[in-house]
């Protein structure tokens, strides 16, 4: 009896020490291949023309609807597969598109590359002014006003500005944009469980900057060895997108 007791001990502390991290990461895999995993959540966190952050919801705004029911589906040896929905733009989309992927760092990190195609970002879209006021009487040329503010932060210490900077009514669109093909490397993963998990990752972009002397480059048109018009357009400055996207097995 003694020895039984003894045996099983052995057993019982042989059992725990046998987990280790390969076995978790294992583990991970396993709940990865089993399920089939659809975006259902997240935020893209960049910056504004302003030179601000701003964060907005990936599903309701950056992620087209089209898209929202693709889902992704892991196979072994490295190989996935991002298949689409039911919700289709061109009836001769295809049914699946392959990519490849893997763990890193004790399966704490994510590589998708290789053909990955479920990640969107946004367009920063500016016009310098916009007609905003009617005029009633008929002999005003043109019948529309602009709001022109005349730009002293856009001006050096010393200096007088001589034009006028419509600076406070610049047309901003932010508009989704497709990234074909995006190869996504130590993608940072959270608040993994069997039926969910979070990919944190970047992606460089730029912005046009409307903030302080900035606000312009200044650009010549010229056709007859003389200066024609004068025009201003935002500096475009380079961004970075901070992805937060939650994934649910369904």
């Amino acid at each position: 009896m003694k020895y039984c007791i003894l045996a099983l001990s052995v057993m019982i502390l042989f059992a725990s020490c046998s987990k280790t991290p390969a076995t978790q990461a294992t583990s991970k895999e396993d709940i990865l291949r089993a399920g089939k995993w659809r975006v259902s959540g997240g935020t893209v966190r960049g910056k504004l023309p302003s030179g601000l952050d701003t964060t907005v919801s990936y599903t309701s705004f950056v992620l087209p609807l089209a898209w929202q029911d693709d889902y992704i589906k892991f196979d072994s040896n490295g190989t996935a597969k991002v298949y689409s929905g039911a919700i289709k733009i061109d009836p001769s989309q295809p049914e699946y598109k392959s990519f490849l992927w893997k763990f890193n760092s004790n399966a704490t990190t994510l590589d998708l590359y290789n053909g990955f195609n479920l990640t969107y970002a946004w367009t920063d879209s500016i016009a310098p002014w916009h007609f905003d006021t009617l005029v009633n009487d008929a002999s005003a040329t043109p019948p529309l006003v602009l709001d022109t503010i005349l730009g002293t932060n856009d001006t050096l210490l010393g200096y007088v500005r001589l034009h006028l900077v419509l600076d406070s009514t610049w047309n901003f669109i932010l508009t989704p944009a497709a990234i074909p093909n995006l190869d996504i490397y130590n993608a940072q993963l959270s608040n993994f469980t069997e039926n969910s998990f979070t990919l944190n990752y970047t992606y460089k972009k730029y912005y046009p900057d409307t903030n302080g002397f900035r606000t312009g480059q200044r650009y010549f048109t010229n056709t007859s060895g003389g200066v024609d018009t004068v025009d201003y357009f935002p500096k475009m400055k380079p961004d970075t997108l901070y992805y937060s996207i939650t994934y649910s097995k369904f």
